[in-house]
């Protein structure tokens, strides 16, 4: 298959969410740069024929736009996975049927490749920038930010870090589990890498988060301090869903194993801290479950059943936690790749 390397395609992974993904569409089809810079890929995970979803993308009448049709359920990541290979660019932008992109977020996805592509180059992200469709958890994240000292100081050294771009170390990812944003809402991943790869793994939620961390391992990976989406977090996701936050701190228990077997600080902070960490996990997401009226069964962390683990480390754990996310930003002030355009036309 021919691939071209001077254009990206938005590549828009779908599955009967019509209403979301009409916001999802038009945010790639109205974008500032012209449209042959850009293609748009919607694939359709959902094979009945003469679907809403059918319907609505072939009432856009666009050149740069693509609609493909899966011929059976391949599976959310499979759906992922179809759609890179289907891809004609070397350069993918991926973006969930429920998020959206900014109006110049092509071009200065397009900006970006021009000053810094390599052949090592592995994926550029933008700072996530989360879109509640949940009111009472836009309320309580509000709330925890008035309150918490650690998010107020966030939110001064993401000021700070706007203009900046950084990559992150294992060990980073190791303490806070991927430095990594959510893979949607404005990006930039190279589709040899991710076929290279073996494409996304179908076995944990968000593996798109995981997959980043297993690229970071090959490529440069680069996350940028500007905002090119929103990632819708609401009562779509797994968040709102107590088994798979459950599934979610298994997989970051068997991410920092990994880890620890390829890095020398995370091997030995794991030897002192791994069970502390799992437990912190746990607490972390009974209380982030609580928070919006959800039960989360602690006896379905076998991974923990029969093991006691003090307060102190636990606590310990979240300090180090917040201690490094705050010692990274200070970090992307000072030594991040600092970038300026001379010009709007640049």
């Amino acid at each position: 298959m021919a691939v071209n390397n001077n254009i990206i395609t938005v590549l828009i992974p779908t599955y009967r969410r019509p209403e979301m993904l009409k916001i999802a569409l038009e945010s790639a089809l109205n974008q500032t740069v012209d449209k042959k810079f850009y293609k748009i890929l919607v694939i359709d995970n959902d094979p009945t024929p003469n679907t809403k979803t059918e319907n609505l993308v072939k009432s856009y009448n666009y050149e740069n736009l693509s609609y493909i049709k899966n011929s059976q359920n391949l599976g959310g990541y499979g759906n992922w996975n179809e759609g890179f290979r289907l891809s004609k660019t070397e350069w993918v932008c991926l973006l969930h049927d429920d998020d959206c992109i900014l109006p110049n977020c092509i071009e200065r996805a397009l900006w970006f490749l021009h000053k810094f592509e390599t052949p090592s180059l592995g994926a550029i992200i933008s700072r996530q920038c989360n879109w509640y469709d949940d009111v009472y958890e836009r309320e309580m994240e509000l709330k925890e930010q008035n309150k918490n000292w650690k998010a107020k100081l966030d939110h001064f050294l993401r000021k700070k870090t706007y203009k900046r771009m950084w990559k992150v170390s294992l060990f980073d990812n190791y303490m806070i589990c991927s430095a990594y944003p959510a893979l949607s809402g404005g990006n930039l991943i190279r589709r040899s890498a991710v076929i290279k790869l073996g494409g996304f793994g179908t076995k944990w939620p968000c593996e798109d988060i995981f997959f980043l961390n297993k690229m970071a391992m090959e490529y440069d990976c680069f996350i940028v301090g500007e905002q090119w989406g929103w990632y819708r977090f609401g009562n779509n996701n797994m968040w709102a869903r107590p088994d798979d936050l459950i599934k979610w701190d298994k997989a970051k228990m068997l991410f920092r194993e990994q880890v620890s077997k390829v890095d020398f600080k995370s091997c030995l902070y794991h030897k002192l801290f791994s069970t502390a960490m799992c437990e912190f996990d746990r607490l972390e997401s009974i209380r982030f479950a609580k928070r919006r009226n959800i039960f989360v069964d602690p006896d379905k962390y076998t991974w923990l059943k029969n093991r006691k683990t003090l307060s102190i480390w636990q606590r310990i754990c979240r300090l180090n936690r917040n201690l490094w996310q705050i010692w990274m930003s200070i970090r992307i002030y000072l030594f991040g790749i600092k970038f300026e355009r001379k010009n709007e036309n640049e």
